[in-house]
């Protein structure tokens, strides 16, 4: 039978012939580390031992090959860049030894990269993730992310889609690179980074075939009849992300003057609601969006519960 006993100011462990002090003057602090003793103690009296030597990039490919099957492709592509980069920063070292100190200062270097918050809590997802199923094998005790000092969150607001009228309006008050720029975002509903770099190659018969950067899905968008008279305008419009990021400032403002809050994104969610609203099937919309899911594309449709509140009220 373990027990905690008091030298001085620190707290020492006792269990037959284990005695040993737990560096530590705080009870509480005492009692959760005497916890996690007796468990793995009580293991190897039954002949189980946790590993406790193994190495981050063994553990994370092990990782991998367990939880291939279960994301898909999409989620790879924009998780795996995550977990590499956090490989990079620790380094091939035991995950034994990986401390939430550790993780304060990836999460540090971030920020000074000047990241936002929810880039950075985007970023550990995956490797909190990682590090719970690194419990689960027993080859660490406690998850070192759940510990660490993350920034606070701004408040985010949710992206809507835009009554038609009214960017018609935006669009004639813009400049003509910035109208070209919106009018691609919206007629094709890419997202700003494919719009803006959109080359001719990827157009036959007037219809563009692009493969979506995010997803890897390929779609098939017909040109829209004001795409088609600025045929010669809309490749390659804008470039730069910070010339995009400008014109996304530009966009916010005009919105703001109108009294609401509306990016760039929300030309997107606009084109799949108008489209849903003008009786598209899902099916069809998730093909022109590039979605993985229909799932997804619900998502993007959930701003028209008015409209389906309006037919269920006209039910008998």
């Amino acid at each position: 039978m373990s027990k905690l006993v008091k030298r001085g100011k620190r707290y020492y462990y006792r269990n037959g012939y284990l005695y040993f002090s737990l560096k530590t003057e705080n009870h509480n602090r005492a009692k959760e580390i005497k916890h996690h003793l007796d468990n793995k103690y009580e293991l190897e009296r039954f002949g189980i031992f946790a590993p406790s030597n193994k190495n981050l990039y063994e553990a994370v490919n092990e990782w991998i090959r367990f939880t291939a099957r279960d994301r898909s492709d999409a989620w790879w592509i924009t998780n795996l860049p995550k977990v590499e980069r956090f490989k990079k920063y620790i380094g091939d070292v035991p995950v034994m030894s990986i401390s939430t100190n550790q993780i304060n200062n990836f999460i540090g270097m971030r920020k000074y990269d000047g990241k936002a918050p929810a880039t950075i809590h985007g970023d550990f997802k995956p490797v909190r993730q990682f590090f719970d199923w690194c419990i689960s094998n027993s080859y660490i005790e406690r998850n070192p992310v759940k510990t660490a000092i993350f920034p606070r969150l701004r408040t985010i607001r949710k992206r809507m889609p835009i009554d038609n009228d009214i960017l018609q309006e935006i669009f004639a008050e813009a400049d003509e690179k910035d109208r070209i720029f919106w009018m691609v975002c919206y007629y094709t509903g890419l997202d700003s980074a494919e719009a803006g770099t959109l080359e001719k190659g990827y157009i036959k018969n007037n219809v563009i075939y692009k493969t979506r950067n995010k997803t890897q899905v390929p779609v098939p968008i017909p040109l829209h009849p004001k795409l088609i008279k600025l045929k010669d305008k809309i490749f390659n419009i804008i470039k730069l992300k910070h010339e995009r990021d400008s014109s996304n400032k530009r966009f916010k403002k005009l919105c703001d003057n109108r009294g609401f809050y509306g990016v760039i994104k929300c030309l997107r969610h606009s084109f799949v609601s108008h489209l849903f609203n003008s009786g598209l099937s899902i099916s069809d919309i998730k093909v022109v969006a590039g979605h993985t899911s229909e799932k997804m594309t619900v998502h993007y449709t959930k701003a028209q519960i008015d409209t389906i509140r309006n037919v269920l009220n006209k039910l008998e």
